[in-house]
């Protein structure tokens, strides 16, 4: 992957020729139906992470601009799926906790009013 990145980058001060260094990136991606299935099982476990894709995703949905994502002082990214389940713990529960489908942007005083509320199934 860095030698073919690395060769578009050379041939697109050459030539500038955008679409075709697109496509030649695209030969690097997975089919979308591979990348989706992939996606919903990431696991993400840094929180700067997880908050700035969720964030990018917030922004592509919100095609209007109608709304900005606060900084992170004010949004916390939460576990949906809590960390620690004040119930039991779902037996898949190490593989869920840090999937980007369990997660999401959630005001800090929001966030700090819910704590660890239970989780409904």
């Amino acid at each position: 992957m860095e030698t073919t990145v690395y060769e578009v980058a050379a041939q697109l001060r050459v030539d500038n020729n955008f679409e075709a260094a697109v496509e030649k990136l695209a030969t690097l991606a997975p089919p979308i139906n591979e990348f989706t299935d992939m996606f919903t099982r990431a696991s993400i476990s840094r929180v700067a992470t997880t908050r700035y894709l969720l964030r990018e995703i917030e922004h592509a949905k919100r095609v209007t601009g109608e709304v900005a994502v606060e900084a992170p002082d004010k949004v916390h990214a939460e576990h949906i799926y809590p960390q620690t389940p004040s119930s039991t713990k779902w037996s898949n529960h190490t593989q869920m906790i840090n999937r980007i489908v369990n997660l999401t942007l959630l005001s800090k005083r929001l966030n700090i009013g819910i704590k660890n509320a239970d989780f409904a199934t």
